[in-house]
């Protein structure tokens, strides 16, 4: 079955969603969430940087996600993956890989919609790229509109982190 852009509108809806949250964000834009935590303009860079890379990635391209041998992308694939698509959630206490963990972000909210629209365009024309499916060097070969499904279900686990 084709790839479609109808695959696309629930990660859509979640950038957009996203970049509507940062809005709310104000004073407490560069203050870290809790002690130790990301603030909500390294959240915006985490989401960014993520669909960058997950756009090339999806292709089978090089990219600052993992480079997994075959054997453990089995086993991401198994105990990450499906687990996330399965139970809709990023499992509580899931780490950031050092490429995608930001020490800064954005100065503003309006500089992290920039750079998330921009991020979101990216991977949506690697999406316009992909006949088939996903071919991760994180999690191995799976079905497009999965993949697609895990970067909307990581956008909104981030959506719920930042300040209302």
């Amino acid at each position: 079955m084709p790839n479609t852009a109808t695959d696309l509108n629930g990660l859509q809806s979640a950038v957009e969603d996203f970049m509507s949250a940062l809005d709310d964000c104000g004073d407490a834009w560069a203050v870290p969430i809790r002690p130790g935590k990301w603030t909500p303009s390294q959240i915006s860079e985490h989401v960014a940087r993520s669909l960058e890379e997950s756009g090339k990635d999806m292709l089978g391209q090089r990219s600052k996600l993992p480079q997994l041998p075959a054997p453990v992308r089995f086993l991401a694939r198994h105990l990450g993956f499906k687990r996330v698509l399965k139970n809709k959630a990023i499992p509580a206490g899931a780490k950031a890989n050092r490429a995608l963990s930001p020490l800064e972000g954005p100065l503003t909210p309006s500089a992290g919609q920039d750079r998330l629209r921009s991020a979101w365009l990216q991977f949506e024309q690697a999406w316009e790229q992909l006949d088939g499916p996903a071919r991760s060097h994180l999690f191995g070969t799976v079905p497009a509109a999965d993949y697609v499904r895990f970067q909307e279900i990581h956008t909104r686990h981030h959506q719920a982190q930042l300040p209302r």
